[in-house]
């Protein structure tokens, strides 16, 4: 089955499609890895370095993609602010659903997006 698989917060996405086209063999995805990586991190949540009005730390978060989810926003938020905590200021999400057709072929995706913004301590 085809699919895409996320790996933590790295970013790299490996197509089960394309391992089992190649055999299976790790070695051989290492230019597949790194371009993944570079074009298509979606599954990395990307923390933006901010301050709040009230002088806090904070981050903004993005989360976005299929392959992400609120808990690993709330995950790198804790990473983020450690044992001081974080309180949320702000929080976004949206689905919506795109589609492309050709006299060939029709694509239809949804497209997830999730931000949270906070202040640590």
């Amino acid at each position: 089955m085809g699919g895409v698989v996320c790996f933590g917060h790295s970013g790299v996405l490996v197509s089960r499609s394309i391992l089992s086209l190649i055999g299976g063999s790790m070695r051989n995805l290492t230019p597949l890895i790194l371009l993944s990586a570079l074009a298509l991190s979606a599954c990395a949540a990307v923390p933006k370095h901010t301050y709040m009005p009230d002088g806090r730390l904070g981050y903004a978060i993005d989360c976005s993609g299929q392959g992400n989810s609120w808990v690993g926003c709330y995950q790198l938020a804790g990473e983020l602010c450690g044992v001081s905590g974080y309180d949320i200021m702000q929080i976004a999400s949206d689905e919506a659903r795109i589609s492309s057709s050709t006299p060939y072929a029709s694509i239809s995706n949804t497209v997830v997006t999730r931000t949270i913004v906070v202040a640590c301590g």
